[in-house]
């Protein structure tokens, strides 16, 4: 199951990679292309590819976000049950004397 996911996540980010990669070079390759005026099909898809690349930096944005809080949440559990195994009683040296 583990192994399934795993390959299915780099599945996903590679295909996310070379969505952005060429999203990114078709927008650097036709930058000075000769617009034909209203309805031009390549400026319409230069304004997609611009979308897309926007989007795909905040959908990063957002993937580093929430990576760093589970983390961290993750970080705060170990944390506090670290330091609610540390008190016992023989750990404080009690002595039940009575």
């Amino acid at each position: 199951m583990k192994s399934t996911c795993r390959a299915a996540a780099l599945l996903l980010a590679l295909l996310f990679t070379a969505l952005m990669l060429g999203a990114a070079a078709f927008t650097a390759l036709h930058t000075d292309h000769d617009c034909t005026g209203d309805g031009c099909l390549v400026c319409e898809e230069l304004s997609i590819c611009e979308a897309l690349l926007t989007a795909g930096g905040v959908v990063i944005a957002a993937a580093a976000a929430v990576h760093c809080f589970i983390r961290a949440a993750r970080a705060l559990r170990i944390a506090v049950r670290n330091a609610a195994r540390s008190f016992t009683l023989i750990s404080l040296k009690v002595m039940l004397l009575d």
